[in-house]
């Protein structure tokens, strides 16, 4: 499983939902993207086991 709260640009993003539909990497989570928010025609939204969140980790309850 990748886990990304960094950068968004850490991760590159076709090659990544590639990996997931190919089930060469088994999940993915996503706080951050390249491009925020992400498009509407990014792969990512379709790929297998990618959760996505809207880059606010760090306002959760456990971090305060």
């Amino acid at each position: 499983m990748l886990i990304n709260v960094g950068r968004g640009t850490a991760i590159n993003e076709p090659d990544l939902a590639d990996a997931l539909n190919s089930e060469e990497i088994s999940a993915a989570a996503l706080d951050t993207t390249k491009n925020e928010p992400l498009e509407n025609s990014s792969s990512l939204w379709t790929a297998k086991n990618c959760f996505i969140s809207a880059h606010d980790s760090a306002h959760s309850l456990k971090s305060l």
